[in-house]
């Protein structure tokens, strides 16, 4: 039975993180390492960790002074023992048999990454929730059947833990979207990754968020990083003899054809596509 370390960075997150946390001390899986990384909170948040701390077991606490959410992953997997790891961000919440479909997802494919579907609290038509496991083993199906260059969260995934270790994968300090060039090399080193249907973590719409839309227009650095960020995924998948040109391109498309109120956007499990009365313009199948 796998043993899946759980990273919960937390920054001042009081009004959501017990639910986050009941959300995973009562999954049906029972095997976890419960991590969480308290980055320097000045709310109640250290209250809540102390409540649940003695509530389970399982429950490893580490505090930090405030160096920001990739600090606070990087040293989750520092002090993880699990077979596998997932990242939980502390305002959002899984269902209850989260690691117990994602789990049975890996079967006896050891695959080094399984990839689960995810529910969008503020645009619920960018939801994606696999119909069925899929294993993919090419490097273009790896991450753009998975979505992974749009969708780049690395909550979406459990991860082997020896390979992130022996990949030496880390999150870049002092940078926003900072899961871009932690998920690309990934996927480009993989072995295999597999889906796991029917199973979406809960992405919550936080409006304090700073990837809340009215704070991204207000965060030049935001707007700098996140071209700065997609710049060093291209510039590395063209150095491993990939281009991301196509995937950037299908999303702008999708983006454009939104605004165009005569297309009909249909948006199924693991596929979309846009139609005109009916006829296919572009899309999945």
């Amino acid at each position: 039975m796998y043993k899946i370390s759980v990273i919960i960075p937390v920054y001042n997150v009081e009004k959501y993180l017990s639910q986050c946390l009941e959300s995973v001390i009562h999954q049906t899986y029972k095997n976890l390492e419960i991590i969480i990384v308290n980055d320097g909170s000045k709310d109640g948040s250290i209250d809540i960790c102390n409540e649940y701390i003695k509530k389970d077991k399982r429950i490893k606490y580490v505090y930090q002074k405030n160096m920001g959410l990739s600090a606070a992953r990087n040293t989750g997997i520092k002090n993880a023992t699990g077979d596998y790891i997932h990242f939980i961000d502390s305002d959002d919440f899984i269902p209850l048999n989260y690691y117990e479909k994602m789990v049975n997802a890996i079967g006896s494919t050891d695959a080094d990454i399984v990839c689960g579907g995810f529910y969008f609290e503020k645009h619920p038509s960018e939801s994606v929730r696999f119909s069925n496991s899929y294993i993919f083993t090419n490097l273009h199906d790896k991450i753009e059947k998975t979505y992974a260059f749009k969708y780049k969260y690395v909550w979406r995934y459990l991860i082997k833990t020896s390979f992130v270790k022996k990949q030496k994968l880390s999150f870049m300090v002092g940078y926003y979207m900072e899961d871009v060039m932690f998920t690309i090399p990934a996927f480009t080193n993989a072995n295999k990754i597999v889906t796991c249907p029917s199973v979406q973590y809960f992405y919550r719409y936080n409006g304090k968020s700073i990837l809340n839309l009215k704070n991204r227009k207000k965060n030049k650095k935001l707007h700098h990083d996140n071209k700065y960020m997609n710049n060093l995924a291209k510039n590395y998948a063209k150095e491993h003899g990939f281009s991301l040109e196509s995937i950037v391109l299908n999303r702008k498309l999708y983006k454009l054809f939104d605004l165009i109120p005569f297309l009909r956007k249909s948006t199924y499990v693991n596929k979309k596509t846009y139609s005109f009365f009916g006829i296919k313009l572009f899309g999945e199948r």
